[in-house]
């Protein structure tokens, strides 16, 4: 795609939607990120279409011309129904923004199991938008639509095979994305799809895409359809027996409609407070002294980097699979901890540097919130309870955190 053409049509659909979207944001997330992603998204397959399929806007036979699997949000399904573009989104759950969207958007709350026949047969594209375990399914979806010049949209994201979760087929370079992306952009190819791979120009770390043509250029599919089908079937049951399913007729398990709250509720408070002090006396390991209040007269220890895997070497399995059950790991009791674990991109397993202190007290910004904290003091500084240089704070007027049980006093 043209990246002139693409500016253009991202600037022309931001002016157009993303005020209005801010507006009547009602999920916990972040709306920029989500909206501007999906305006990004939405500029460059009406693009794709304006090149590749000029019948897709409205075709000639009236049928769907899209389906948005797992379509979250339901923002792209908003933004191309508003452009024109017939089909719609589904997902085993609506979003409470759906409300908001529905009068535009074709919304449909459906679970889909890709081995079901008869699936989105009158769709001339599909498309998995971060799409989970049924991003490897859609192209065989496609390939086993009744409408023959059925294609796909993809953005892989978490990497699932298909009937778990995908595991690398060896340990090295590549790591084990782009081992999965060569995956993904295999079973294209296995499908009969002629595959093209692109970068997109979105706010998101998973930017690679992948369009699965049934006609490229004029040329159709070098195989005919029974040989196509054939082929994809072996493939599929071959992954299968790949996989660490015992039985070569695993079949897709959709998950649960409803979602399962991770956030470590449920995990016994002194097995969080015993990865807490390992995490701590494992980064304090490394001795990072910096300056504290600004100045040189004292010096705290920042601590380096920390992996995951690292850290994980310090707890038995048991305990690793009661969090995994319960919370989705380590990683997840780390980041309820905002305050003093911190990580530029937790994906990458690396904890960046340890402690996170308010620094340029002395901005009028700092101040007022530094004032508006005083009131609601109801935790004790993790630093002044349990580094051993104490707080890097060593006013404790400035810290959010009190610092002893009179401080606590403050919010009575």
């Amino acid at each position: 795609i043209n990246v002139a053409d693409y500016n253009r049509k991202y600037n022309e659909l931001k002016e157009k939607y993303a005020k209005s979207l801010i507006d009547i944001w009602t999920e916990n997330t972040d709306p920029l990120k989500f909206i501007f992603e999906d305006i990004g998204i939405a500029a460059y397959l009406l693009l794709v279409w304006e090149k590749y399929d000029k019948k897709a806007k409205d075709g000639v036979d009236g049928r769907q011309c899209f389906v948005d699997v797992g379509c979250g949000n339901g923002l792209l399904v908003y933004i191309l129904n508003s452009e024109g573009y017939r089909g719609y989104g589904v997902d085993i759950r609506s979003r409470k923004i759906w409300t908001h969207l529905k009068p535009n958007a074709d919304l449909r709350v459906q679970t889909v199991v890709p081995t079901d026949s008869n699936l989105f047969e009158d769709a001339r594209w599909l498309i998995g938008n971060h799409s989970d375990e049924l991003t490897p399914w859609i192209p065989v979806m496609a390939a086993r639509s009744k409408n023959k010049k059925c294609q796909y949209f993809l953005i892989p994201c978490c990497p699932w095979d298909f009937t778990g979760k995908f595991s690398q087929s060896f340990k090295s370079k590549p790591g084990k994305y782009e081992d999965y992306l060569n995956f993904i952009h295999e079973v294209g190819e296995i499908c009969g799809f002629d595959v093209l791979k692109d970068i997109l120009r979105i706010p998101s770390t998973r930017r690679t895409c992948f369009i699965g043509l049934a006609e490229h250029d004029g040329v159709t599919r070098k195989m005919s359809n029974q040989e196509r089908l054939m082929k994809m079937e072996s493939y599929i049951t071959s992954r299968k027996r790949a996989s660490n399913n015992s039985s070569t007729d695993a079949d897709f398990k959709p998950r649960d409609s409803v979602e399962k709250v991770k956030n470590a509720a449920a995990i016994d408070r002194k097995l969080i407070e015993r990865i807490w002090m390992t995490t701590l006396n494992e980064l304090l390991k490394t001795n990072n002294y910096v300056p504290t209040d600004g100045t040189e007269s004292k010096k705290w220890n920042r601590g380096g980097t920390l992996s995951l895997s690292k850290l994980s070497e310090q707890f038995s399995k048991d305990e690793l699979n009661v969090l995994k059950s319960e919370c989705g790991g380590l990683q997840t009791v780390l980041k309820n901890c905002p305050d003093v674990f911190a990580s530029s991109d937790w994906s990458s397993a690396e904890f960046a540097e340890y402690i996170k202190w308010r620094q340029n007290k002395n901005s009028t910004t700092n101040v007022l919130k530094i004032q508006r904290d005083q009131t609601r003091k109801t935790k004790i500084c993790f630093y002044y309870e349990h580094h051993p240089d104490g707080c890097p704070l060593s006013n404790a007027h400035h810290c959010r955190f009190a610092h002893g049980s009179s401080d606590l006093s403050l919010n009575n």
